[in-house]
């Protein structure tokens, strides 16, 4: 009796009577075997294995129907090494930072974000341009005839500070808060001060700088020249 080298099926050999056990105990064999294969209509693969996969080139493959399975396997590995590796550089929705307190430097700002940032800058630059911080620019202020009998008032407003040149010949100033000059960037502060004679060192026109206008103190008549400086941011 012989037996066959996978399933131990019986072979009867010439000499060797026939028996109907033996028939009986391979179709039991090969039955229980069968039911352990895969169908069209269903079976149990969970504890089958594939030995190789067949490698794939192509990016993204799409396994379709009459392949072998390890082509079919070999395509589906490839799928998800291709998704992983383009997962390297994806941004996500979830990982889209909708505020400016985040820390993190591997998640990226939402437009929505980035407008209301534009916007505040845009308030910003706005702002400090018209406060002369960006664009610098000059003129003449106005004296005023009926206290000062000639001269010139000129400023430059730099960086948000306004710069004043003077040079101005006054009666004498007899009433306080008397109006001298008028027409310069307003002041963010009232500031005071005192200005010198130019060419009588002895006299001196106490001031004080108010929005935009230099309102004069009691003073003698007389030149005074001189230069001051106020914020007007």
């Amino acid at each position: 009796m012989q037996l066959t080298p996978n399933y131990k099926l019986k072979k009867p050999e010439g000499a060797d009577p026939v028996d109907i056990l033996d028939l009986n105990d391979n179709a039991d064999i090969i039955d229980a075997e069968f039911k352990k294969r895969p169908v069209a209509s269903g079976g149990d693969i969970s504890e089958m294995t594939v030995k190789t996969l067949e490698t794939i080139t192509t990016e993204f493959p799409v396994p379709v129907a009459g392949e072998s399975t390890k082509k079919f396997l070999g395509k589906v590995k490839k799928f998800f090494e291709d998704t992983k590796n383009w997962m390297t550089g994806v941004c996500l929705i979830g990982q889209i930072v909708n505020n400016c307190v985040t820390n993190n430097d591997k998640l990226p700002l939402s437009a929505a974000q980035g407008k209301v940032l534009m916007d505040l800058y845009t308030v910003l630059n706005t702002k400090i341009t018209n406060n002369g911080i960006v664009d610098s620019y000059s003129g003449d202020a106005v004296i005023n005839l009926d206290w000062v009998r000639a001269g010139t008032v000129v400023y430059k407003v730099l960086n948000g500070t306004c710069f004043v040149d003077f040079d101005i010949t006054v009666k004498a100033i007899t009433a306080v808060n008397t109006l001298i000059v008028s027409g310069l960037p307003t002041s963010t502060i009232v500031r005071h001060g005192r200005i010198a004679g130019w060419e009588n060192g002895n006299i001196s026109m106490p001031f004080y700088l108010n929005n935009t206008d230099i309102i004069a103190n009691p003073c003698s008549a007389g030149r005074y020249a001189g230069c001051f400086s106020f914020s007007i941011i």
